[in-house]
């Protein structure tokens, strides 16, 4: 599958960016974009791009928080009505590279 040219996060696009000089994946808030490194398969470049929409909906909503000491792992927070809208912005996000989109 290929990697879509934007997704909707916070009812806005977000340009999907594949960039050979990161590794893994990226995203920025402002302007609001999300950047793919290369990988070994696409399925690989579309599990880091579903990585990259999770985090960005978890941070944007206010649910990433730092952990001390190891900064380099963030906790994710929320209760179960707040992963019902967290879930329905990854589905806003993803509908459009879902295979099963348009079909009955």
């Amino acid at each position: 599958m290929k990697l879509p040219t934007s997704v909707v996060i916070g009812g806005r696009p977000w340009p999907v960016i594949s960039d050979k000089s990161i590794d893994g994946g990226s995203w920025t808030s402002s302007p609001g974009e999300i950047r793919i490194g290369p990988h070994k398969s696409e399925e690989e470049r579309m599990i880091w791009l579903l990585h990259e929409i999770f985090e960005a909906i978890l941070a944007m909503g206010n649910h990433r928080f730092e952990c001390y000491p190891n900064k380099d792992n963030d906790l994710f927070i929320f209760n179960h009505k707040e992963l019902i809208k967290i879930v329905n912005e990854l589905y806003g996000a993803i509908r459009p590279i879902l295979p099963m989109t348009g079909k009955k």
